[in-house]
């Protein structure tokens, strides 16, 4: 049985646009599915390759997303939208896999095509009138826009990633502003709110005027601002009354409120919370509904998540030397009874003399879909399409899990189905995925619910029984290859097995080196018992089939 790492952990005849990369060679392989969906005649070989498909001026905000991911070893998911060699594609990312210093090796993917992707010129018409949401990493010197900032500056509408100087260089006249960007950055003292009419060229080389306002939501050491966002829209025709900006609330709102996000503004002196109409949809509640209280909103938190929000709030609360941001997700029951997953950003906006917050705002984005598309994504990665059971990519997880926790006695028991290729050959592959899903359920039987039964790609199998030493594990065998006989005995297809079991109570000796042993007691199993298998096999095709099988195909010796 193939132990190393090359194998690929996902159907490639799967109808799912799906791919695998292995990020240290950068090979990346397409399912079938991925292929028809974005139109290939021919699979880019690596990521690089498939990188090309992509418009130049999306590259660099992908980079940064993707690096931010394989990096950091706590994050394993991404979804990222961006147009594909004229498709727009929503992309999900999972690592699979990474070595022992934490840098990923595979990666997989899946997308979906949301539709035909325009050129900038389809874009090139009127100015959005509403305002745009904009926010500016400060490091890293990157300006993220939504979709209607794009489309003020004569993109096309979806949200796009710009650096900092090619903002600056669309600017006229900016002396005044830079010195004063230059001023809020670089010290605490400093205004946090702020507000800027600004001449700026747009895609098409003409000049609009733009009113600009931003917060600085978040200050590093010494002061200096980390991260700032706000809100811009069309200066052109609107009215030169100004509008009141007496109070950082008011203006943080403003800023919050323009993505479209559910909002809340929570009042600690009186304990009341607003929430926003657009966030109290997406609780299935009409505008008119009150849920002003903190407790109401404790009430519908989920079980599970209760103890982890409630927690966070309340360090935010209470102390200051936490900072002033966070960030998390959560389950919260709508009017139906129904659950939403919500990504929740809340900002201490007011504390009082002692350090206590006394007013937080923030946004929470209904990532239900997203959510749903991942677990989806897990069960994939994690369950063999075909037979139902555990997927390699789980066994080599449940693995790591057992070695990390030091878990024994464990036995291995190595299983290899007989004659597979026989029965695609003569009988068709539909009479092949049979076999392979009857030796599945004759294996699974026996077995604890807690066994891990994996299949470990084409005709091998493996079972994981933690807790069961030699003896044990001796006994479960014995069982399965009854379940056999007694399954062979009723004239269907043989299903024919070869065996191979190692166990230990050391946890010194490694699962890894168990799967070895075992693979090599299967396969001397198998090469004792070859001619055997292949004569039963082929008396029943030539009974159920009225064909003359011949065995001398070097094919049919593995």
């Amino acid at each position: 049985m193939p132990t190393h790492t090359e194998e690929l952990r996902f159907p490639v005849a799967s109808s799912e646009a799906l791919w695998e990369w292995h990020v240290p060679s950068d090979r990346i392989t397409l399912s079938a599915g991925a292929l028809q969906a974005l139109r290939l005649d021919e699979a880019p070989a690596t990521m690089d390759a498939f990188l090309e498909n992509i418009p130049a001026e999306f590259l660099a905000s992908i980079d940064k997303s993707r690096r931010i991911l394989l990096s950091t070893p706590t994050e394993n998911f991404l979804e990222y939208c961006y147009p594909f060699a004229g498709l727009l594609l929503r992309e999900r990312l999972m690592v699979l896999a990474r070595d022992d210093a934490g840098h990923p090796v595979r990666v997989l993917g899946q997308c979906t095509v949301m539709g035909e992707y325009r050129s900038s010129q389809d874009w090139a018409g009127a100015i959005s009138s509403g305002w745009g949401f904009w926010s500016y990493d400060v490091r890293a010197q990157l300006i993220s826009l939504d979709a209607r900032c794009a489309e003020l500056l004569g993109f096309k509408p979806e949200p796009r990633v710009m650096k900092q100087s090619a903002w600056r260089d669309r600017l006229k006249d900016d002396g005044q502003y830079a010195t004063s960007m230059e001023k809020i950055v670089a010290s605490a003292e400093s205004d946090d709110i702020f507000e800027h009419l600004l001449h700026v060229r747009r895609e098409n080389d003409e000049y609009t005027l733009i009113d600009l306002h931003g917060a600085v939501l978040d200050r590093g050491i010494g002061g200096r601002a980390l991260l700032m966002a706000g809100s811009m829209r069309s200066a052109i025709g609107i009215s030169a009354v100004s509008e009141p900006d007496d109070q950082v609330r008011k203006r943080l709102l403003l800023a919050l409120n323009v993505s479209g996000d559910g909002l809340w503004d929570w009042d600690g002196t009186t304990g009341k919370v607003y929430h926003s109409p657009h966030y109290l949809s997406m609780l299935g509640y009409p505008a008119s509904e009150s849920l002003t209280s903190i407790d109401t909103w404790n009430a519908r938190l989920h079980p599970d998540d209760y103890a982890k929000v409630v927690s966070i709030r309340r360090t935010m609360i209470e102390k200051p030397e936490m900072g002033d941001n966070y960030e998390c997700t959560y389950r919260l029951r709508k009017s139906d009874g129904s659950w939403v997953w919500l990504s929740s950003r809340g900002y201490v906006i007011h504390r009082d003399a002692h350090g206590r917050a006394t007013r937080m705002v923030g946004l929470n984005t209904d990532i239900t879909a997203a959510q749903s598309e991942r677990e989806h994504l897990e069960e994939l990665v994690k369950n063999d399409a075909l037979t139902g059971l555990r997927s390699r990519a789980f066994c080599d997880l449940e693995v790591e899990n057992i070695e990390r926790a030091r878990l024994r006695p464990i036995s291995v028991i190595s299983c290899d189905v007989n004659g597979l290729k026989l029965i695609n050959d003569y009988m068709g592959h539909a009479a092949g995925d049979e076999l392979l899903c009857r030796a599945a359920s004759l294996l699974r039987e026996p077995l604890r619910i807690t066994d891990c039964v994996a299949r470990m790609g084409g005709d091998e199998f493996v079972l994981l029984l933690l807790g069961c030493g030699q003896a044990k594990a001796e006994d479960i065998l014995n069982r399965i290859q009854q379940g056999c006989e007694t399954a062979n005995s009723r004239g269907d297809m043989p299903v024919l097995i070869s065996f191979g079991l190692a166990s230990s109570s050391d946890p010194t000796v490694p699962v890894s080196k168990l799967m070895h042993d075992a693979d090599r007691i299967m396969l001397q199993n198998k090469n004792l018992h070859r001619a055997e298998s292949q004569r039963l096999i082929k008396n029943w095709i030539e009974s159920n089939k009225n064909v003359i099988v011949s065995l001398k195909d070097s094919r049919y010796e593995g």
